[in-house]
């Protein structure tokens, strides 16, 4: 294994777990968890089919010099199948801060984005085209949420792109979907078997 360990991502949400009571809070918290580490580990459809979500979620993602808002299933799909494909999906994070309300997540993040050269040349320019990068910048993340907890919109923030850096990755350290699923495996079930047992007895 490298040195970036993708099991620890939502490391911070498991924390803010830990120290909270509130019902309604923790189950938040553990959709949150779930919606992510399905990302990371590129089973995103199963996001959208296991109850967390809303029926028509929406995405708003200002980032990388793009301002998009994906409305519906079909539109979100098509940006997180391409970031699996490319192992896009793969995320790091460092010195997370969260709060919880009733109604949303709230995070302050240091994310690193694993993304290909060749993806990256479109945006940066002087990068090896064939290797793989970290992007790496503050980032400001929401999810908020219907009476039931599940998740209606996520919004991602870049706040500064100028501070944004670059990282590039040995070979050792690039993680593919693949493997991150693995990882994320024992992860993904305890979060899914707390949600469901939330939403099976309210």
């Amino acid at each position: 294994m490298g040195r970036y360990d993708v099991t620890q991502t939502d490391a911070a949400l498991r924390r803010l777990l830990e120290t909270t009571t509130n019902p309604r809070h923790r189950h938040l918290i553990q959709v949150c968890d779930l919606y992510r580490c399905l990302r990371l580990a590129g089973r995103y459809r199963e996001i959208f089919t296991s109850g967390i979500t809303v029926e028509r979620p929406v995405w708003h993602f200002n980032a990388l010099g793009l301002d998009l808002i994906l409305d519906g299933r079909e539109e979100i799909e098509t940006i997180w199948e391409e970031w699996t494909k490319t192992g896009q999906c793969i995320f790091y994070a460092a010195g997370e801060k969260l709060a919880v309300g009733d109604d949303m997540v709230a995070s302050t993040v240091l994310l690193y984005q694993q993304t290909p050269g060749q993806s990256l040349a479109a945006i940066e320019g002087g990068v090896d085209t064939a290797a793989t990068y970290l992007i790496a910048n503050v980032v400001d993340l929401t999810w908020l949420f219907d009476d039931q907890g599940r998740v209606i919109r996520q919004c991602s923030w870049e706040i500064d792109p100028s501070r944004r850096q670059l990282i590039k990755l040995d070979a050792a350290d690039v993680l593919s979907p693949q493997q991150a699923a693995q990882q994320l495996d024992p992860l993904i079930k305890s979060a899914a078997e707390h949600v469901h047992a939330r939403t099976v007895t309210g």
